[in-house]
Formats: structure tokens, C-alpha cells, sequence
């Protein structure tokens, strides 16, 4: 009876979990998908500073998969706040979707638990 009442309670504090995750979810911002991340490059000129090891940059980059494929594309100067917040916005909503579906199995393993409580065998 106490590990019923136990798994129950349990079972409650998952729901609500897993409804403010829905709440998140539902109402997605915009978003980018890829990872940002820093790059130098060099300019081919043989007299710059590049040429001798000195790289220009940092400049901004989002690497993303297009139809399995990498695919890396150089953000401009002015759009790199803007691609930075959808970017971690995206990153964020893929982790609430892991923690849903997290949530969700560990629902159905109390519910499995509650009713292997409650089963009987007839002889």
C-alpha cells in the first residue's frame, strides 16, 4: 500500500513536470538550427600578416546537416546577435525535448511498477 501511495506521488511530481516542459514546448520562439562557433581564415594575399600564421577573424560561423551532409555557413558582422539568440534558442528547445521524452519514459516505468503491484495471479 505505501509503495502504491510512493509511485503515485511519484507518478504526480512527473506530470507536473512534464506539463511545464509542454508549456515550453508548445510555444516555440524562432529558431536556428546548428552550432555556432568561431573561425579564422587567411586571405591568399602573400604579403599579409596571414601569411605568416597571423589569421584573420574571429569570425562567426553556423555549421548545420543539410540532407546528411555538413554544411557551414559565415554569418555576417551584423546578424551575429541576431543568429546567436535563435541558435541558443534551438539548442535549448532540443534539450527540453530530451527532458519531455526523459520525463515521459520515467512515467511508464512507475505506471508499469504501479500495476505490477495491483496484478494478481489466479490459480
Amino acid at each position: 500500500m505505501q509503495k502504491q501511495i510512493r509511485l503515485r506521488r511519484r507518478i504526480e511530481r512527473l506530470e507536473k513536470k512534464r506539463r511545464m516542459l509542454l508549456e515550453r514546448l508548445v510555444r516555440p520562439q524562432e529558431m536556428i538550427a546548428g552550432s555556432l562557433y568561431e573561425t579564422y581564415r587567411t586571405c591568399g594575399k602573400p604579403s599579409c600578416r596571414c601569411a605568416r600564421g597571423e589569421m584573420h577573424g574571429p569570425f562567426m560561423a553556423l555549421s548545420t546537416r543539410e540532407q546528411g551532409r555538413r554544411s557551414v555557413k559565415h554569418i555576417r558582422h551584423g546578424d551575429e546577435d541576431w543568429v546567436k539568440k535563435r541558435a541558443v534558442e534551438y539548442r535549448e528547445y532540443q534539450k527540453a525535448l530530451a527532458k519531455l521524452r526523459k520525463t515521459n519514459m520515467e512515467i511508464l516505468a512507475a505506471l508499469k511498477d504501479l500495476r505490477d503491484g495491483c496484478v494478481k495471479i489466479y490459480s
